[in-house]
């Protein structure tokens, strides 16, 4: 859990945004609204939404053995390719040794998210993370040219693939290339796994499933990831009141479609 981005709105209402709770803080008289996101239990007006978890306490070729035979074999494959090569480090270490900028994921997604039809970055989400040096951003390159990257976000007890993206896209036409990225793709979210049990964590988040039997292309991306097997889980998005002024502005915002 963590808590950051204590900002007004309205000029009056005094807010404070709190990621993955797993349970409900004590209320401050210094915050009027509290905003909950990805917490464990739900609340007033809450909005669920469903993840898949890793259990990444396994050896490492014990938990390559739990995956989907496909997802398996695509991993082994990018991994004995000499021309691939898979890194994972802390943002705030690739910056200090003039790697890899921030700026420089947001460019690349916010453009395959274009052409996907998805929402940019939350940049100032980001940049508050990176703050707080709770980012790291796995890469997946053929010699030296990039195809896929994801951005992690470290908590207490996980590390969620909050952003991720590759090159896809740009390369339809190139069959053999488009399959070499989904094997790159699966390789990357291993490696992620093991960087998420190196540091200590319970769980590897792949940061939501749609479930959505009515939309083709989401069912797509939960294939993807339910190939590496784990656990669904369901968090919930939600604002606590805690002040009367607290409670108007959230009546305002029900009104208004709720949480944002």
């Amino acid at each position: 859990m963590f808590a950051i981005n204590h900002r007004t709105k309205l000029g009056l209402i005094r807010i404070k945004d709190i990621y993955y709770a797993s349970a409900l803080q004590p209320p401050s008289p210094v915050i009027d609204v509290i905003y909950y996101y990805h917490c464990e239990i739900p609340g007033p007006g809450s909005k669920p939404f469903h993840t898949l978890l890793i259990d990444v306490s396994q050896e490492p070729e014990a938990l390559l053995a739990s995956f989907r035979k496909s997802t398996r074999n695509a991993i082994r494959r990018a991994m004995e390719n000499p021309c691939i090569s898979l890194e994972v480090k802390a943002l705030s270490s690739l910056q200090q040794s003039g790697g890899e900028k921030l700026e420089a994921f947001v460019s690349a997604y916010d453009q395959f998210a274009s052409q996907k039809g998805i929402q940019p970055c939350n940049q100032e989400l980001l940049h508050l993370l990176a703050d707080e040096e709770r980012l790291a951003l796995a890469t997946a390159r053929l010699a030296d040219e990039i195809l896929c990257q994801f951005l992690l976000v470290e908590t207490d007890r996980k590390i969620v693939a909050y952003y991720g993206y590759n090159t896809r896209f740009s390369v339809e036409e190139d069959i053999e290339k488009v399959s070499l990225i989904g094997k790159m793709n699966r390789a990357l979210d291993y490696q992620c796994m093991l960087y998420t049990r190196d540091k200590g964590k319970a769980h590897y988040d792949f940061c939501g499933l749609t479930l959505d039997p009515e939309n083709p292309e989401a069912g797509n991306v939960d294939h993807y990831k339910l190939g590496f097997g784990g656990e669904i889980a369901t968090e919930y998005h939600f604002m606590q009141p805690v002040t009367l002024k607290g409670r108007l502005f959230c009546r305002l915002k029900a009104l208004q479609g709720g949480i944002g």
